[in-house]
């Protein structure tokens, strides 16, 4: 059995090392206005500067990782809830059913994610929370995709049709049998989509319709300092670079457990 590779093992680690930090974080200190200081470059005691307010840019960026776990987990939940109900029932249910429901996933994948969660959020009016909802709606067929094709790949096998011989239920058969055996793939897609989650979601609060002030969130931190970028880099660039390293942290981690699950199916 292939392991977990060091190197993104020790990124989504330390993710969630900072997420720690951040939760015992005085919330006091990360939105107090300092107007004499405002626009500070880097220095000993603003490791990243400051920002128009005054703000320590380095403390609203580990504030921010709080907000940054949370759209993930969130956007996960959501796009796998509605997921697991959609490709549950097409995959295991045949004829008219998996047609109807096919239809409908494919209505929305016929849509780019981002422009459809962009309509979801417009609609829903500006929020955090506008956000995670719109972008876990947009993100759900994929989920509804991957457990159908387990799902039907599982249903037919030895142990399957025994359950159903000996008169077991289908919601038991799905609940009992077929989803714990279609944990792999999952698990592997909600790693991966995770990154997407978070670009997704600051990409809303850069456009102004996810989070809103005064909210440590990295998208809209970065389209705070978008207007003083020349004169004042440290206020877009360190959040940026914050968005870049969890992505890519998520990504990596993701792609190293398909890896591992690729080589026990094989193995």
């Amino acid at each position: 059995m292939k392991k977990i590779r060091k190197f993104p093992l020790f990124l989504i680690s330390s993710v969630f090392v900072i997420f720690v930090f951040s939760l015992n974080l005085d919330s006091n200190s990360v939105y107090k206005l300092d107007y004499k200081n405002r626009f500070n470059p880097p220095n000993s005691e603003n490791y990243f500067g400051t920002d128009a307010a005054g703000r320590d840019i380095f403390k609203r960026i580990i504030d921010g990782t709080k907000t940054t776990i949370k759209i993930a987990f969130s956007v996960i939940f959501i796009a796998l809830f509605f997921g697991l109900i959609v490709g549950s029932i097409s995959g295991y249910f045949s004829g008219i059913i998996d047609d109807i429901l096919m239809w409908i996933t494919d209505v929305f994948l016929s849509f780019p994610s981002l422009i459809l969660a962009l309509s979801i959020n417009a609609a829903m009016g500006p929020g955090i929370n506008s956000a995670i909802f719109a972008v876990g709606i947009a993100m759900w067929p994929s989920y509804a995709r991957v457990l159908r094709t387990s799902i039907k790949s599982l249903k037919n096998e030895e142990y399957i049709l025994s359950s159903k011989a000996m008169g077991a239920s289908s919601t038991r058969i799905i609940f009992k049998h077929i989803l714990p055996n279609s944990i792999s793939p999952i698990m592997v897609q909600c790693s991966l989509d995770m990154g997407y989650a978070i670009l997704a979601v600051s990409g809303l609060s850069f456009l102004g319709i996810g989070a809103q002030p005064p909210t440590s969130e990295w998208g809209f931190m970065v389209a705070e300092g978008q207007k003083t970028i020349l004169s004042s880099w440290w206020w877009s660039t360190f959040p940026g670079i914050a968005i870049c390293y969890v992505v890519i942290s998520f990504n990596l981690f993701g792609e190293n457990l398909r890896d591992i699950f690729i080589g026990e199916n094989h193995g």
